[in-house]
């Protein structure tokens, strides 16, 4: 069975310390392509994963052979970002937030839909027993009001 060949955009926080690292350490995933603004990012990125970078999302979605890409950039860029992955043949996992309007939303929604391709937001917290828990005892009121968590 071929692995899943996937292009991360935007190597920051959650990008570097979790897409890239879940990614590279599923059998059937394979880190193909990393495109990120910063040069050192890209360097380390080649260094650590072996795959090559790019400074322009369109490079990155014209010269690597993806089957997905996961977007980790900053908010205001995820709706045109998608919209050119989805275009270009690929399945699209958004970081959150999804896009900066419902506008925005369903340009992106409309375009999977045209392209039949998979679209999904990531929320990694979500699912967690530890997450659920703390929204049952915020919830509960027994702490009282909660101004920051």
């Amino acid at each position: 069975m071929r692995r899943i060949r996937i292009g991360v955009a935007g190597l920051g926080r959650i990008g570097w310390k979790h897409h890239c690292r879940e990614i590279a350490r599923q059998p059937d995933f394979e880190l193909t392509a990393v495109q990120d603004v910063l040069p050192d990012r890209r360097q380390e990125a080649e260094r650590v994963y072996g795959v090559p970078s790019y400074r322009g999302f369109p490079a990155m979605l014209r010269k690597a052979d993806l089957d997905a890409v996961t977007i980790a950039t900053p908010t205001h860029l995820h709706a045109r970002m998608a919209v050119a992955a989805l275009r270009a043949g690929c399945h699209v996992m958004l970081e959150k937030p999804f896009t900066r309007t419902l506008q925005e939303a369903e340009e992106v929604v409309r375009t999977a839909a045209d392209e039949d391709r998979i679209l999904a937001v990531f929320q990694s917290l979500r699912a967690e027993g530890y997450f659920r828990h703390l929204q049952a005892v915020l919830g509960s009121g027994v702490i009282g009001r909660v101004h920051h968590v």
